[in-house]
């Protein structure tokens, strides 16, 4: 379960947003070991259940820790499991971007703390608003990080704002998504633009990167 992380925790050394890499790499390897233990617990508890309970709970440890250094695998056996949950407490600016009633949020918590580490490192904060097929967005989803990295990551995706097309048709799948994310500032959301999936649609309108916090295209 934790090999295929491995290799993408050492590649973000050295760089100019390691902990924000970092705090992603534990964020989608959390969301990998629900999926897994989800899966085995329908089939009932066996052995495997309980090391990735284990494994999930070292890794929610870290959610709190000053800095993430050293390699993956001795960094999550060194943690220790909370007795309560975390509670982050992000800046302003964060809780503007994530939403304060979210910000603590199981399914947010993560997003929060990358977004404080985004914070920290200069990052600047964006979201990107265009139409796809739905039955393609797991595909386009990973398709926007994988063009991100390692100069940015995706913090959450939600439905965007004002999203149904006026010409909709029974069985219309198209849907217009908003997915937030940070950006390393040496970078420019244009260079982003031209690179985006061919899956995003043209009409009823063309994609568009905004500040996370405006309304206006950059």
């Amino acid at each position: 379960m934790i090999h295929p992380f491995i290799e993408k925790w050492a590649s973000a050394s050295g760089l100019s947003g390691t902990q924000i890499l970092r705090f992603t790499i534990l964020r989608d390897l959390l969301e990998a070991i629900h999926t897994r233990r989800s899966v085995l617990l329908a089939q009932g508890p066996t052995d495997e259940v309980r090391t990735l309970q284990s494994l999930e709970q070292k890794i929610e440890s870290l959610l709190l820790a000053k800095e993430l250094n050293g390699d993956l695998e001795q960094t999550i056996e060194e943690s220790s499991p909370q007795k309560e949950p975390a509670k982050l407490s992000p800046s302003s600016k964060v809780l503007k971007v994530v939403g304060a009633e979210k910000a603590n949020r199981f399914d947010r918590i993560w997003s929060t703390r990358i977004a404080m580490e985004a914070e920290k490192a200069n990052w600047n904060f964006y979201r990107l608003e265009g139409w796809i097929d739905l039955t393609e967005a797991v595909q386009v989803h990973t398709d926007l990080q994988n063009i991100l990295w390692p100069n940015g990551t995706i913090l959450w995706v939600e439905s965007a704002q004002r999203a149904a097309p006026t010409d909709r048709t029974p069985g219309d799948s198209r849907w217009k998504g908003c997915w937030v994310f940070v950006l390393n500032p040496e970078v420019s959301p244009g260079q982003l633009l031209s690179k985006l999936p061919s899956r995003f649609f043209s009409k009823p309108e063309a994609p568009k990167i905004m500040q996370a916090l405006s309304s206006e295209a950059v």
